[in-house]
């Protein structure tokens, strides 16, 4: 390989590699736990909590059981309004807006208004966590 191929080719691998390490930011963390959340793939939100919080969701597919098909079923959008770290760099509090997603009050899906979500992680280990959301 002649050195201007390389360095394209060495190149082009790191910056792959970065674009998959975007996953592990406040924002895509608390969107992906908030899309698992809402269309009930609760085994997959357990995989981006902390340990305390695992123990909550252990608890969702019980208490949901009756909205789970309708929720499988549902494509929620999903936008974020905000997201704020603190000076530390280990605490963050994504907010979250939600359309298309059950809206438990209604008892439905609900494509009307716009739901509010709070997700608050914490940086565990180099890797964002939820540790707590309403």
């Amino acid at each position: 390989m002649k050195p201007t191929k390389q360095t394209f080719f060495t190149s082009l691998l790191i910056l792959l590699l970065a674009s998959c390490s975007s996953n592990n930011t406040p924002e895509s963390v608390a969107t992906n736990f908030t899309k698992y959340l809402y269309t009930a793939k609760f085994d997959k939100t357990k995989k981006l909590c902390t340990e305390k919080a695992q123990e909550m969701m252990d608890m969702f597919p019980e208490m949901m059981a009756d909205y789970v098909p309708m929720m499988k079923k549902s494509s929620p959008q999903i936008e974020i309004t905000s997201c704020d770290t603190d000076d530390s760099g280990t605490n963050a509090t994504v907010q979250l807006k939600v359309k298309n997603g059950l809206n438990l009050m209604k008892g439905k899906i609900d494509a009307d208004s716009d739901q509010n979500v709070t997700v608050y992680l914490q940086k565990e280990a180099d890797k964002w966590l939820v540790y707590r959301f309403k």
